[in-house]
């Protein structure tokens, strides 16, 4: 038990008696639909969360404190046997931790009556100010994860536009932001395909590979690309059988042509092969050319 001597304010019959403050942890909120009861000597008053005076005599009480919660009659239970001086208050205070099975914690002090329960009824309701700083926070964990899945969200989508944005900029500058009917080369593919047979010679070679794509320049060389044609000559490169197969690859026209049966030079035999043309820049370029028996 403590005794507070701080107040200088001279003792008076209606100073002397029990001085009970309830209260609990804010984060348990819920308890504000409990109503409390305190018991002084057998005798048992329904009180609210807060502070409360009860005049009575000096002497010894016994005060115990609880409160029901759902199927608990008793819960919190807790009690302390405390004396009454003439002209001071006994301070019984009751505070409830969220474990609610558990009994609440009970201190006891010895002073003056509380200057806020000096009213017509003697109480003072407890200070919710925790309570709602409590909801407050526990609000904004329940919304913090929504909010960041959200904004996550729409940082994705404003990323991914951003990037399409990126893209079709790109692809404009390339000259492919259209789609592939209109980026497609207005020549005829067939025109550049037998263009390309007729230039696929000892003598023409150069002019044959300048009309190949730019990836089929990474992949072969001048030097390879003229043994190819050194090994491959045809002597018929128009008018045999043709299998034509038409794709698009992105926003890239793709057309496959495949021949059989073409006549090596040389008596080499016959043998079939196949061209493949893509639009590069606007007209058409050798992107493959095979041959096999």
């Amino acid at each position: 038990m403590q005794r507070d001597d701080d107040e200088d304010r001279p003792a008076s019959a209606e100073d002397t008696g029990l001085e009970v403050g309830v209260g609990f942890f804010p984060l348990a909120w819920i308890l504000l639909f409990c109503t409390p009861r305190v018991e002084i000597n057998g005798r048992e008053t329904r009180r609210p969360w807060g502070t409360h005076f009860f005049r009575v005599g000096p002497g010894r009480y016994e005060v115990a404190v609880w409160f029901p919660y759902l199927f608990w009659s008793k819960c919190g239970y807790n009690s302390r046997t405390v004396e009454v001086h003439p002209g001071e208050a006994t301070r019984v205070r009751f505070y409830m931790w969220p474990f609610v099975l558990l009994p609440g914690s009970m201190s006891v002090s010895h002073g003056r009556r509380s200057q806020a329960t000096r009213n017509d009824s003697g109480s003072a309701p407890m200070n919710k100010t925790g309570i709602w700083v409590g909801l407050a926070a526990l609000a904004l964990l329940a919304v913090t994860p929504f909010v960041c899945c959200c904004g996550v969200g729409m940082l994705g989508n404003l990323t991914s536009a951003a990037h399409k944005r990126a893209l079709e900029d790109s692809l404009k500058s390339k000259g492919t932001g259209r789609p592939a009917e209109e980026q497609r080369p207005k020549q005829d593919p067939r025109v550049a395909m037998n263009d390309f047979w007729a230039k696929f010679t000892l003598q023409g070679w150069p002019a044959a590979y300048a009309m190949t794509s730019r990836e089929f320049k990474t992949r072969v060389s001048a030097e390879r690309f003229q043994t190819l044609v050194r090994n491959h000559l045809i002597e018929q490169p128009i008018g045999l059988e043709v299998r034509l197969r038409e794709t698009t690859i992105g926003n890239r026209a793709r057309y496959e042509f495949e021949y059989e049966n073409r006549q090596l030079s040389g008596g080499a035999g016959a043998t079939d092969a196949r061209l493949i043309l893509v639009d590069e820049d606007g007209s058409w370029k050798v992107d493959n050319v095979e041959f096999w028996k």
